[in-house]
């Protein structure tokens, strides 16, 4: 286990060094995908949601975080060619949970990164994929038990960076933390919980937000107290 990751056990990398590939700034590359759901799913009108996967490069290569919805997964293709990376490079596949938002391309994944180690937690039911567990670390990378959104949803820690992936535990909306939709989450009462453990988090990291946003504290503020805020509100449905 590399000194830099202390706690959990280390997953397949020998260290938490972080290379920078030529087309990725501070080791962390968000891949936008748009979700168009229709009318009825998220309230009267048709939404077109943000969704992200991310590509996190280490000393030997890249980890893919999520891998959006597209079964062919053309935004990931032309997201490694864009860093300068080939499917060839990727050493893990990770997925935060079990939603087709974030795993409907892993199956193009695998197939085009066969040596790649797929992981995800057990309790979510993916079948064939590596286990997961909380504090595992995968390169620079540390696995965070979120539930709540699903039974085993994970966030993941870019300890050296200080950003936390955090899938659907949270969204963003005019700029502002937001709860996931109550309809598509498994266990609300959970996912409340979730947040005030995010909290504990020692080193407070930024917060990487399904629509891009990376938030990190304002001179004179805490990025955390956005969450804070958020929730010491009861929820109502949806936020």
């Amino acid at each position: 286990m590399s000194p830099l990751c202390p706690g959990g056990r280390q997953v397949g990398l020998s260290g938490c060094a972080v290379g920078i590939l030529p087309g990725m700034d501070a080791g962390i590359h968000a891949i936008a995908m748009e979700l168009h759901l229709p009318a009825g799913a998220l309230g009267p009108e048709p939404v077109t949601l943000d969704v992200r996967a991310y590509l996190v490069s280490h000393a030997t290569g890249v980890v893919l975080v999520d891998t959006g919805m597209d079964a062919a997964g053309p935004a990931l293709d032309a997201a490694l060619s864009e860093v300068g990376a080939s499917w060839s490079d990727v050493s893990h596949v990770l997925i935060t949970h079990a939603h087709p938002d974030h795993a409907g391309a892993l199956g193009h994944a695998r197939e085009a990164a066969p040596a790649a180690a797929a992981m995800a937690s057990p309790m979510d039911g993916l079948p064939g994929l590596h286990p997961l567990a909380d504090r595992d670390v995968i390169g620079p990378l540390r696995a965070i038990a979120s539930p709540g959104h699903t039974p085993g949803h994970l966030s993941f820690l870019h300890e050296e960076q200080g950003a936390l992936l955090v899938g659907d535990c949270l969204g963003v909306a005019a700029g502002r933390l937001v709860r996931a939709p109550a309809q598509f989450t498994a266990d609300l009462e959970v996912a409340e919980q979730t947040l005030h453990s995010l909290l504990a988090l020692r080193r407070r990291p930024a917060i990487q937000l399904p629509a891009g946003e990376r938030l990190r504290p304002a001179p004179g503020e805490d990025h955390v107290g956005d969450l804070v805020r958020m929730i010491s509100r009861v929820p109502s449905a949806g936020t």
